[in-house]
């Protein structure tokens, strides 16, 4: 699955499969996202969903870390990206600090 690069690549299509990789759901039929922060290394937004079935269990609204707008910090930090993706699929689990999960 590509990871959108920005906020503005999102799409209901793909939010849905992300979604769905957690299990089965509802379709996001709209959404709206907010600026959290933006900063050199990524961009954080907050995602307001909308759904085909109202009690479909989704989530109301997520969080999304994704990476520079700047397209030379992005070249720059993939190192970083790749201890983040590293961290949350082997230490995150075991480690006592609270960290975002799927469910």
């Amino acid at each position: 699955m590509r990871i959108p690069e920005g906020p503005d690549d999102l799409t209901a299509e793909w939010l849905t499969s992300a979604l769905r990789q957690g299990g089965p759901g509802a379709e996001v039929t709209s959404f709206k996202f907010e600026p959290l922060t933006a900063d050199l290394v990524g961009q954080t937004v907050r995602i307001t969903l909308a759904y085909s079935a109202p009690s479909s269990g989704g989530p109301p609204s997520l969080i999304a870390k994704l990476s520079s707008a700047d397209p030379r910090m992005r070249k720059q930090s993939v190192g970083k990206y790749a201890n983040e993706v590293l961290f949350y699929r082997h230490v995150a689990l075991r480690s006592l600090l609270p960290t975002p999960t799927a469910t």
